[in-house]
């Protein structure tokens, strides 16, 4: 559907005859959105997730994709393609598009096996009384949640004023 929109998909190079002459592509509709070749096989050896930003392509209309590899001359090089995702992510705000928000650390990296806490700040400075809703989405290289979606919501109300009385006593004088 129309928005924003990735490819994502885990490359592997263990084996390459490295003359810089073999080559895999992705393209979409016979245009070439990614390249690599036996040269750079170091890079992707162990297995790498490689993310890309397709909404260019996100226009509802039927597309072609398409993984091409060939290799030149006599040199053998192997590239492994596995755990492809196409992901419409139209429900997802950067945290840049939530300006009633913030995010720190707005990026990071993780080790595996560990946690990472991230702060989000609300804030009403300026906004009218309403509900304010977003859904800030965080991406990983985790193969199993490879992205997480945070749903935020605030209200505004008007402030409360409470009114005094005060009360003078009445001094009549005959």
């Amino acid at each position: 559907p129309p928005g924003t929109a990735e490819l994502s998909f885990w490359l592997e190079i263990p084996a390459a005859s490295g003359t810089g002459n073999d080559e895999m592509t992705v393209s979409i509709d016979g245009t070439e959105i990614f390249a690599v070749t036996d040269a750079d096989a170091a890079t992707y050896d162990p297995y790498l997730q490689v993310v890309l930003d397709i909404s260019a392509y996100a226009d509802g209309g039927v597309h072609t994709l398409s993984f091409d590899s060939s290799v030149q001359g006599s040199g053998i090089t192997n590239f492994f393609v596995d755990d492809v995702v196409l992901d419409s992510l139209t429900g997802c705000d950067a945290p840049s598009d939530i300006s009633w928000a913030t995010v720190s650390p707005a990026a990071g990296i993780t080790s595996a096996g560990s946690a990472s806490l991230v702060d989000v700040t609300f804030d009403a400075t300026g906004l009218a009384t309403g509900v304010y809703s977003g859904t800030l989405c965080i991406n990983s290289n985790d193969p199993v949640t490879p992205r997480v979606e945070v749903p935020l919501e605030m209200t505004v109300t008007e402030p409360v004023v409470d009114e005094w009385y005060i009360y003078l006593p009445a001094i009549f004088k005959p």
